[in-house]
C-alpha cells in the first residue's frame, strides 16, 4: 500500500517538475550555460521515469531520486553563478530537490523497511 502510495506520489510531483521543465525548455536561448540543461536533465525530466523505476526497483529508484535531487541542486548554484541570491536558491531546492530527496528517501525506507518483514500499518510491532 505505501508503495503504491509512493508510486502516486511520484507520478504527480514528476508530472508537475515535467511541466516546468517543459516551460524552462521552451524558453531557453541558445547561450544558456551548460549546466542549466544539467539541471534540467537531472531534475524536472528525471523525478517521473525515476519515480516509476523506483516501484519496479526501489534501490535503484531511490539512489537516481537522491542523486538527482543533489546533481539538480548543485547545477542550478552553478547557473546562478557565484552572485546568485539566496531567494533563488532556496526557491530552487523546495520546487526541485527537496521533493525529489523526499521522496528517494521514502522510497530506501520502504525498501529498508520491506527487506525486515515489516509489512505495513497493520503490523506496528513487526511481528508476522
Amino acid at each position: 500500500m505505501f508503495r503504491v502510495a509512493l508510486l502516486l506520489a511520484g507520478v504527480g510531483i514528476g508530472l508537475w517538475h515535467l511541466k516546468l521543465g517543459a516551460r524552462a525548455w521552451f524558453v531557453a536561448r541558445n547561450d544558456e550555460p551548460l549546466s542549466f540543461w544539467i539541471f534540467l536533465l537531472t531534475g524536472p525530466f528525471s523525478t517521473l521515469p525515476a519515480s516509476i523505476t523506483s516501484f519496479f526497483r526501489p534501490v535503484f529508484g531511490g539512489a537516481w531520486l537522491c542523486c538527482g535531487a543533489l546533481i539538480c541542486y548543485v547545477a542550478a548554484m552553478n547557473a546562478l553563478g557565484p552572485k546568485g541570491n539566496l531567494d533563488a536558491s532556496i526557491s530552487g531546492f523546495i520546487r526541485y530537490s527537496a521533493p525529489m530527496l523526499a521522496l528517494g528517501l521514502a522510497v530506501f525506507i520502504m525498501a529498508r523497511l520491506s527487506k525486515t518483514g515489516f509489512s505495513g500499518i497493520d503490523n506496528m510491532n513487526g511481528e508476522k
